[in-house]
């Protein structure tokens, strides 16, 4: 079990190193509800990630909460690579706080998304998911965090002290798609797109995944 063996990317000089960015973070918390959020995993070594929930979104929510209750721990899992609907459900604000985002998704796609049990957890996640990171996140201690180029340009500041994951368990693919968001490109972003969108190959392969997803994990070719 090594985090650091798949082919995550540092986006940026300045950034602290290599990120996992395009996540689905899932909480599950009998008395705080549920969260599933995209946000920033530092990749620290092999066994350990930070995440990057920001003061006042639902993840940090529900994790201070869980701190101040007195636990030690949260039990996390991270999905990679999950169908179009749950990363729309993920990185937008709409579920609002306790809601299960992974229903929206249900409803965007107009059925309920197919979920398994996790291997360490009883934590529900996307079946069909690229990967799955599982892990513990202590509650009593952190680790600093960034920077990192967020959108606009801009570089986010590091983050002291903030949560990490003890990783537990990796599952994926046979041969998984290991996705990126370019944040902090934003001023070739233009070109970029341009590019891509005259590019069949590049175009076709975006359309491969999306299709692999919303056909239950399989290629549609």
């Amino acid at each position: 079990m090594d985090i650091e063996k798949f082919a995550w990317l540092q986006n940026n000089p300045a950034d602290a190193g290599r990120y996992i960015n395009i996540t689905s973070v899932i909480m599950d918390d009998p008395e705080f509800g549920k969260n599933t959020g995209t946000y920033r995993c530092q990749v620290r070594d092999g066994k350990r990630i930070s995440i990057n929930p920001e003061p006042t979104q639902h993840g940090w929510r529900l994790l201070t909460s869980m701190r101040k209750r007195g636990d030690k721990v949260a039990k996390v899992a991270i999905a990679v690579g999950a169908d179009p609907f749950t990363f729309c459900a993920s990185s937008t604000k709409m579920a609002g706080y306790q809601e299960d985002e992974l229903e929206f998704a249900g409803g965007l796609r107009g059925r309920a998304l197919e979920v398994v049990k996790c291997e360490t957890s009883d934590i529900r996640v996307p079946a069909h998911a690229e990967m799955i990171i599982e892990g513990e996140v202590p509650l009593d201690e952190g680790l600093d965090e960034g920077p990192y180029g967020e959108m606009y340009g801009y570089l986010g500041p590091m983050k002291p002290n903030n949560f990490y994951m003890n990783i537990q368990c990796i599952t994926h693919r046979e041969k998984p798609w290991i996705l990126n968001s370019f944040t902090g490109l934003t001023c070739a972003m233009p070109r970029i797109l341009g590019r891509t969108s005259h590019d069949v190959p590049a175009v076709e392969e975006i359309w491969r995944f999306f299709g692999r997803q919303l056909h239950g994990g399989r290629d549609p070719s």
